[in-house]
């Protein structure tokens, strides 16, 4: 994935604390389906660290990733917006 400079966070370790503090992950898979979880890392298994979560079992999602490269994208914090800050940022 081609991520720009501004948006490198640099080193391994600081991926790996990101992904503590924010957790909560989209999952996609290759066929596109995806599904949001909550991802616990694991730094000291595999190159980069393992991955580990859970699908309900009513999500069929899970069927389609067996022994398959998924992709997770974590985000940062999240805040509600007002329409007014938008638009009128003098009455904020």
């Amino acid at each position: 994935m081609q991520v720009p400079d501004k948006w490198d966070m640099g080193s391994k370790e600081s991926i790996h604390q990101f992904i503590r503090q924010y957790g909560f992950a989209s999952v996609v898979s290759t066929d596109l389906d995806g599904s949001h979880l909550p991802l616990l890392l694991v730094s000291s298994e595999g190159e980069d660290g393992t991955l580990y979560g859970h699908f309900a079992r009513s999500n069929s999602h899970w069927k389609n990733i067996v022994n398959t490269k998924v992709l997770c994208i974590f985000n940062g914090p999240h805040a509600y917006i007002s329409p007014t800050c938008l638009y009128f940022p003098h009455l904020v």
